[in-house]
């Protein structure tokens, strides 16, 4: 599972940062140990090498401030990670020193 995560780091990484530059001025982290698998599947049946993956992150920033908790779907084929589904479930609150990094609405 390690080896799965460290290698679907950097497309969770970039979903996770797109997201977050709508409210955030700087981009949160994920780490491997914060990511749980939700659902993985086989779409195109017996030795198909087409996958849909589903997890679960909680990204952070600075010293390991959880910002939100996020769903991902990928879909994986040989050469190709795709993101068909980003949702965000939950969003924290962060500590007041840490206040200033979110974005003022307009």
């Amino acid at each position: 599972m390690d080896m799965f995560f460290s290698l679907l780091l950097p497309n969770v990484q970039e979903a996770v940062s797109n997201y977050y530059s709508d409210y955030l001025t700087i981009s949160p982290l994920v780490y491997p140990y914060q990511i749980k698998i939700l659902k993985m599947e086989r779409t195109n049946g017996y030795r198909g090498f087409i996958f849909l993956v589903t997890l679960e992150v909680t990204p952070v920033v600075g010293p390991h401030n959880p910002v939100g908790r996020d769903q991902l779907t990928f879909s994986i084929t040989p050469g190709e990670v795709k993101l068909k589904k980003f949702k965000h479930m939950e969003t924290y609150e962060l500590p007041p020193n840490w206040q200033d990094i979110i974005k003022k609405r307009k």
